[in-house]
């Protein structure tokens, strides 16, 4: 993606979802899903993510995992930092 209109749409929508997927965006055959973290002033602070071979994990898993990386994420922006 190299349009800064399109860009700003892409992170307009993952702020709305709470999560990014990037499907073999940078590397063929991986597939990665990024969750914020967040500070006591609700501010992206950092960021949990995993990264899979894609092809490995079925749709139900993948939303298993999601499931999981928001409930750490949320857990991680409870402490405060």
């Amino acid at each position: 993606m190299t349009d800064p209109k399109q860009l700003l749409q892409e992170y307009s929508s993952i702020r709305q979802q709470g999560f990014a997927i990037s499907d073999e965006e940078n590397m063929k055959g991986l597939v990665g899903i990024g969750v914020p973290v967040k500070n006591f002033n609700d501010k992206v602070t950092a960021c949990i993510a995993v990264k899979y071979i894609k092809g490995n994990i079925v749709d139900a898993e993948r939303d298993m995992i999601l499931g999981k990386l928001m409930h750490y994420a949320d857990r991680i922006s409870k402490l405060n930092l």
